[in-house]
């Protein structure tokens, strides 16, 4: 997973508007790479219409998982955005509002490479040690690292 997720995919910020900001700005770094074309990032952002990804999770370091089908998707790939207040989702099960610090955005040219994607996210997002050095990093290289060292 970390190969996919370089330093230019990470996007550390305070605050953001909303949910569709964040997966955005978010998709715009995977689309300046040559991941993903716009129609994926719009699809994205029906699909987290009707199918929240929020995830309340223990500590309260909380996190979502937008992703959509592989339709635009030229090659995998994974984005995250660090949102330091956190910004409003809805809870994937319940649908309740959740406030998120942590979203990762799946970029996936298959549906077997998309579930070994939200594996490794939701290995990663159990770790409750790991969460609160990733939102207390204070750059996007300590992240990426942070990422490569967690085994």
């Amino acid at each position: 997973m970390e190969k996919l997720l370089n330093k230019e995919h990470i996007v550390i910020m305070d605050n953001c508007e909303d949910w569709e900001k964040a997966i955005r700005l978010l998709g715009d770094r995977l689309i300046r790479t040559g991941t993903v074309g716009r129609e994926y990032i719009d699809r994205v952002l029906e699909r987290e219409r009707e199918y929240p990804t929020g995830l309340s999770l223990e500590g309260g370091i909380n996190a979502a998982i937008p992703h959509a089908d592989s339709a635009g998707v030229f090659r995998p790939g994974l984005a995250l955005g660090v949102i330091r207040q956190g910004v409003g989702f809805r809870e994937m099960v319940s649908k309740d509002p959740v406030r998120v610090q942590l979203v990762f955005l799946l970029a996936a040219v298959s549906g077997e490479g998309q579930l070994g994607l939200l594996q490794g996210v939701m290995e990663l997002l159990q770790n409750r040690s790991i969460r609160e050095r990733i939102l207390s990093a204070e750059r996007e290289d300590q992240i990426a690292g942070i990422l490569g060292k967690r085994d």
